[in-house]
């Protein structure tokens, strides 16, 4: 399922101490630094964002499967007797479905984009090379 697809990518998922260290270098240039610049921290976050992007999709498709199942199969006793009306209700909405598909395709691909296009490092979740100093001294 997409939750349990989503709870097995992990924040360090495909990401080896080399490849952080080589992403840290490449930020920081020839500039020795103290703390981790924001352009390593943003690089490392954006691929792991990339990853996202599998799992919505394949639950895009289940969703879309689902609903053409509860389609073929209209189960209302009122209409049964109309074989020609179910049979044209199935078709309208499989063909409805179908129009569906790529948009919202196009929509998760966006949002991904859109995910990746802006990182918030401003956020209070993510600590920072102030934020980590008062925490120790504070201890």
């Amino acid at each position: 399922t997409y939750t349990k697809a989503l709870e097995q990518i992990t924040a360090l998922d495909g990401l080896s101490d080399e490849d952080i260290r080589t992403a840290i270098m490449n930020a920081k240039s020839l500039h020795p630094s103290l703390f981790i610049p924001e352009a390593a921290f943003e690089n490392l976050i954006r691929q792991q964002v990339a990853k996202l992007l599998d799992p919505s999709l394949q639950c895009m498709n289940l969703v879309f499967d689902e609903l053409k199942k509860i389609v073929s199969h209209p189960e209302f006793p009122e209409i049964m007797r109309f074989n020609k009306l179910v049979t044209k209700i199935s078709e309208i909405m499989n063909a409805l479905l179908q129009q569906c598909i790529t948009p919202t395709e196009e929509m998760i691909r966006n949002l991904i984009k859109i995910e990746d296009a802006y990182v918030n490092v401003n956020h209070p979740d993510v600590l920072t090379g102030t934020s980590a100093i008062l925490g120790l001294m504070q201890d």
